[in-house]
């Protein structure tokens, strides 16, 4: 079902809100790239993928003519989800809008999805780029029910544009087209300008990240980082990873700025609701994206206790405890980590009603054991339990629960006894 502004959330209309500003100020780039953002997130939002279309035409109406043009994009066949196809579709049309396959692409997911407005989109921009074609007029006479005219003549070529590969070194790249400004602001138009001029590179359009993120422009930089990650397919980690970086730093000052203004507007202003609930929700994403960008760290640094630490704070405060204790388990005897690392091992314990283990790590009790004795203990456990004495079993197994929560079975024997599991 095709949305409007209204339908979108609250990170849709803040994207929505900085690609029409970049629109407006005719950074025609930059609106393109933001548009795509919002795309993704709602891909059946129809008013962004008109005006990113706009924002593309006069994009390639200000380039300079350079001698190398374009190479069309071949005949794309549609794959079994259509809004992977929808995204696809966007990515040729950011760079030729009057691209038969980008258009052809569009129109076909549109189909899929029950979407004929955007089928329709599709098949007018495609043919006010080749007004000659009979068939593209025939099928949007059938579906608008209204008289399409259209000129016998020769399909209009793609727009000039230079393509530039991405090279395995960045330095000769960027050195070429660095200028030599005496302002931050100077450098960004210089390096936008080339950025333009080239817009298969991804190094410049890095480059313009940067500066704007030395100019603590975080919308523009965050924009252009994302326009450089789809240059480089995706297969830059340096640029996910400040992507996630300035996302997470966005997401942070708006909810300092929504606190704020809890803190001083009227306690029954009839805003006060909805504002909580951005707050609620920016957190919510906040922490997903941070625990995320965590997990995938540890995953790569097993046994890095001060990676560990963290993945561990970010799951307590998720409320994931039971995840957090064999991560926080990897930090509790680190020189400097330890004893922050035993405070939240401790209220670990006490959120799963552990209480005794939750005093022995608050008391200093819990200590440190190597694989040989834990075996032991372990195996004494076992000689317990086999003779009857449960309380004795349970002790020894306690011991190794509070150092290793992943040996062997000693968590479903010791959460059992709490009737956790």
């Amino acid at each position: 079902m095709q949305k409007t502004e209204k339908d979108l959330s609250i990170t849709g209309r803040s994207i929505w809100l900085r690609a029409q500003c970049a629109s407006e100020i005719r950074n025609y780039g930059h609106a393109v790239a933001v548009y795509q953002e919002l795309l993704k997130e709602e891909p059946l939002f129809l008013a962004a993928r008109k005006a990113a279309r706009s924002a593309a035409l006069e994009l390639i109406k200000g380039r300079k003519k350079v001698s190398q043009p374009l190479a069309p994009v071949a005949f794309v066949n549609p794959t079994a989800d259509p809004y992977a196809d929808l995204e696809a579709a966007e990515k040729i049309l950011a760079r030729d809008p009057y691209s038969p396959a980008g258009n052809r692409l569009l129109r076909d997911a549109a189909f899929a999805l029950g979407e004929v407005d955007t089928a329709v989109f599709a098949l007018e921009i495609w043919l006010e780029g080749d007004p000659g074609n009979a068939e593209v007029a025939r099928e949007l006479a059938s579906l608008t029910g209204k008289a399409v005219p259209f000129v016998a003549a020769p399909p209009k070529p793609p727009v000039p544009i230079v393509v530039t590969a991405i090279p395995s070194a960045p330095a000769p790249v960027v050195a070429e087209a660095e200028p030599t400004p005496q302002t931050l602001e100077e450098k960004i138009l210089a390096f936008t300008d080339a950025a333009f001029n080239e817009p298969e590179n991804p190094l410049l359009a890095q480059k313009v990240a940067e500066l704007y993120e030395e100019k603590h422009d975080l919308e523009n930089a965050l924009a252009w980082f994302r326009h450089a990650d789809v240059l480089a397919e995706g297969e830059d980690a340096g640029i996910r990873e400040k992507i996630t970086e300035l996302e997470v730093k966005r997401v942070g000052s708006e909810i300092k700025e929504r606190e704020e203004w809890l803190l001083q507007d009227a306690e029954h202003h009839q805003e006060r609701g909805r504002i909580r609930k951005e707050v609620e929700e920016l957190r919510e994403w906040k922490n997903s994206v941070l625990l995320e960008d965590a997990r995938k760290r540890v995953a790569e640094s097993p046994q890095d206790a001060g990676l560990n630490y963290e993945f561990g704070e970010l799951l307590v405060n998720a409320g994931e405890f039971s995840e957090a204790i064999p991560r926080l388990q990897k930090a509790r005897w680190h020189p400097e980590l330890g004893m922050l690392a035993a405070t939240l091992l401790g209220n670990c314990y006490s959120a799963k009603g552990m209480h005794d283990l939750a005093l022995r790590q608050f008391t200093g009790e819990a200590r440190e054991m190597d694989e040989a004795e834990k075996l032991m203990v372990y195996q004494l456990g076992k000689l317990y339990d086999s003779r009857g004495e449960k309380e004795k079993a349970l002790e020894c197994f306690k011991q190794i629960y509070e150092v290793d929560y992943g040996y062997r079975d000693v968590a479903a024997r010791v959460e059992s006894s709490y009737a956790l599991v």
